[in-house]
């Protein structure tokens, strides 16, 4: 995956057509902002051209990493209805990480619903969020309704 190109100018730039490029970008530019570093004002975990790795640049992405993060928020997590999914061809691969997460929140005895469907990150997006709409419509309170924390019926 290009996270970016050399221009014949010299300049790099990111490549237009190529979404995974756009999505490192838009990470870097929320776990890593520099409004000093035009054009795209945020810094990669990478170096360019090298591939060299910035560790000051990818502890600032581990913060939001939920297989790391998670730790923060127990607390607030063991008072609260926690809904989890994701798909099991994720191009991103972030069905790996959604699978330690669940793991440790398990381990950490945090009462939560994990799912993971036949899909990739966006193909079933339409029935995966009114999917969580029922789960949100089952499982948040209203006048005179009990609060279940179970998975909605398929």
């Amino acid at each position: 995956m290009p996270v970016f190109v050399e221009g014949p100018d010299g300049t790099v730039k990111v490549p237009s057509d190529h979404e995974g490029s756009w999505f490192c970008y838009g990470c870097a530019a929320a776990y890593s902002p520099n409004p000093r570093k035009t054009p795209y004002y945020c810094d990669l975990p990478i170096r360019f051209p090298t591939g060299e790795f910035v560790e000051k640049v990818w502890e600032k992405w581990l913060w939001f990493d939920p297989i790391v993060a998670y730790k923060r928020y127990i607390k607030g997590f063991r008072s609260m209805h926690v809904y989890t999914d994701c798909g099991s061809k994720d191009e991103y691969l972030f069905h790996l990480g959604h699978r330690i997460l669940h793991a440790r929140l398990d381990k950490a005895r945090v009462k939560h619903i994990y799912e993971e469907y036949d899909g990739t990150h966006g193909n079933q997006n339409t029935e995966r969020v009114l999917r969580v709409m029922r789960w949100f419509n089952d499982t948040l309170p209203s006048p005179g309704k009990s609060r279940p924390t179970r998975a909605p019926k398929k």
